[in-house]
C-alpha cells in the first residue's frame, strides 16, 4: 500500500448523524480509523485492483461502504472534492477493466456520492437485507420501492439479495416485488 501513500483517516460524523443513527462500525471506524488511499493515487489503486480481479475471471464488482468518502473529507479539499475524486477514479477504472459497467454501488445514498456517479449503472436502493428477522421484510420491501422512485432516474436500482429458497418463508413476497419493482434479479 505504500505506493498509493495511503493513511489512516478518521471519520467525523455530523452531529445529526450522530444523533439519529449511533452506529457501532462508524463509531468503530472514528476511534480506530481506516486506510485512506491518496485521492491523486487512486485511480492507480482501483486500476490495479480490477485490472487483476478482470485477468481472472471476474466481470464486475461491488462497491460497499461509499457514503463513508463523505465523513473524511478534512485535509482533502472538503467531503464533496474527496468523493468526487474517488468515483471518477472508480468509473474510469471500471470502464477500463469490465466490459459491461459491471458494478454495484452500495451504501452510497449521500448526495456527493449520487451526484458525482456519472457512469455507474447500479445502485443498490436498501439498507441490508436481514432474512432472518421476519420484521425486516415488510420495510425493506418498502424502502426499496420508494428509493427507487428517486434513484431510477439516473440508474438502475438493485433491490439486494434474497432467498428463492421453497424453505424461506418470505421468497415468494420478495420475488413477486422485484417482478414488479423493475430491478434486476441475478440468477446464478
Amino acid at each position: 500500500m505504500e505506493n498509493y501513500e495511503s493513511e489512516m483517516a478518521y471519520p467525523i460524523s455530523s452531529p445529526g448523524v450522530q444523533k439519529n443513527e449511533d452506529c457501532e462500525c462508524l463509531n468503530s471506524l472514528a476511534k480506530n480509523g481506516l486506510g485512506l488511499v491518496n485521492p491523486e493515487k487512486v485511480f492507480t489503486f482501483y486500476n490495479e485492483l480490477h485490472s487483476y480481479l478482470a485477468s481472472a475471471g471476474i466481470d464486475g464488482v461491488k462497491v460497499d461502504v461509499q457514503n463513508i468518502l463523505q465523513t473524511l473529507g478534512a485535509g482533502h479539499g472538503g467531503r464533496v472534492k474527496l468523493t468526487r475524486k474517488y468515483h471518477q477514479a472508480l468509473e474510469a477504472s471500471i470502464v477500463r477493466n469490465f466490459r459491461n459497467n459491471g458494478i454495484i454501488s452500495c451504501m452510497s445514498h449521500n448526495t456527493d456520492g449520487l451526484y458525482s456517479a456519472k457512469r455507474t449503472a447500479f445502485i443498490r436502493a436498501s439498507d441490508d437485507f436481514w432474512p432472518r428477522d421476519a420484521a425486516s421484510h415488510t420495510i425493506h420491501i418498502a424502502s426499496v420501492a420508494y428509493n427507487t422512485v428517486f434513484l431510477d432516474e439516473f440508474m438502475q436500482p438493485d433491490w439486494d439479495m434474497f432467498h428463492r429458497q421453497s424453505l424461506h418463508p418470505m421468497a415468494e413476497y420478495h420475488g413477486a416485488a422485484r417482478a414488479v419493482g423493475g430491478c434486476a434479479i441475478y440468477v446464478r
